[in-house]
């Protein structure tokens, strides 16, 4: 598993969703400029969103796969208390919160 190229394998659809989600935002366009009825306008919002989606969940995927060390102790659970604890605390937190990382 260690010389699997994981990288590679999660990225391999990249390029085909994001040109065809070029293609649903250039055809949007069109179809604003043509004023094209409602449900055309909603059904390519709906692609674009959809695949925006697909790549955003494939590389956190492939975040996780990549620093698995890390998601396994639990380091970004940590990180994410401390930023939690910074924006509903403010100022306040600081002192505490890098006693932590020290």
């Amino acid at each position: 598993m260690a010389t699997f190229p994981i990288e590679h394998a999660r990225s391999r659809w990249t390029i085909r969703i994001a040109l065809a989600s070029l293609c649903c935002v250039v055809g949007h366009g069109r179809a604003v400029a043509f004023e094209a009825h409602l449900a055309v306008l909603l059904v390519l919002q709906c692609c674009v969103g959809l695949r925006c989606t697909v790549l955003h969940q494939t590389y956190s995927a492939l975040l996780v796969d990549v620093f698995q060390e890390e998601v396994r102790h639990g380091c970004g659970g940590e990180q994410h208390r401390q930023m939690y604890a910074l924006r509903v605390h403010g100022g306040s937190a600081v002192a505490s919160c890098r006693s932590d990382w020290v």
